[in-house]
């Protein structure tokens, strides 16, 4: 049998998705004929698009809070930007969000625990804009830890001096390894063929 790919619209052999690439290129070459500026616009949307998802996350705050149970402890949540995360559609939507993994980790006479929690960029500049928002941004990240690991924190939390308990490099590695969201709205979608030639021909039309 035929090699099948998975995609949003189900199942497809390689010979239709073989089909589906080479319509694609064909109205894209048609469309640089056609419309250049147009063409020139999807390419360098999808591109920018491209540019966004590969971008790591950059730390942006941390905060220090008490582990109350089942252990007590000293936790950081590194809160992160990354442009991987969607902003919400809405001010009435869930804001999303990912994580990595609950670590435990010793740093000289200290042992703790940290996490990082990456938000949208837009929704962290926004945050900072307002104290209350930055507030309830900061407490979603340690609600969500509480729910996910099973742990009850203090209600107090502590702005640490620096931005990132950690490495970024250790926190970036542990984010890039968590590939599905963690929050109730799903991180932003590849398109997929489909979609990209409903795009297309639709920019034709135009």
């Amino acid at each position: 049998p035929g090699l099948i790919v998975q995609t949003m619209a189900g199942p497809l052999t390689q010979q239709a998705v073989l089909q589906q690439v080479s319509q694609m290129w064909s109205m894209l070459d048609e469309m640089a004929e056609s419309s250049p500026q147009s063409y020139r616009h999807f390419i360098q949307r999808h591109l920018q698009e491209g540019v966004n998802y590969s971008a790591p996350p950059q730390p942006h705050t941390c905060l220090r809070t008490e582990v109350l149970e089942p252990e007590e402890g000293v936790l950081y949540i590194n809160v992160c930007s990354w442009k991987r995360v969607p902003a919400p559609g809405s001010d009435t939507e869930p804001v999303p969000l990912n994580a990595g993994k609950l670590e435990k980790t010793t740093e000289g006479k200290e042992v703790y625990s940290v996490i990082a929690v990456a938000f949208s960029p837009e929704v962290l500049c926004r945050a900072e804009r307002d104290g209350a928002e930055r507030d309830q941004l900061l407490r979603l990240a340690m609600r969500y830890t509480e729910q996910q690991h099973g742990l009850r924190l203090s209600p107090c939390y502590a702005l640490a001096s620096a931005n990132l308990k950690g490495s970024a490099q250790r926190m970036r590695s542990n984010l890039a390894g968590r590939r599905q969201p963690q929050s109730d709205v799903p991180a932003q979608p590849v398109p997929d063929r489909g979609s990209l030639l409903r795009q297309i021909s639709a920019l034709r039309r135009g």
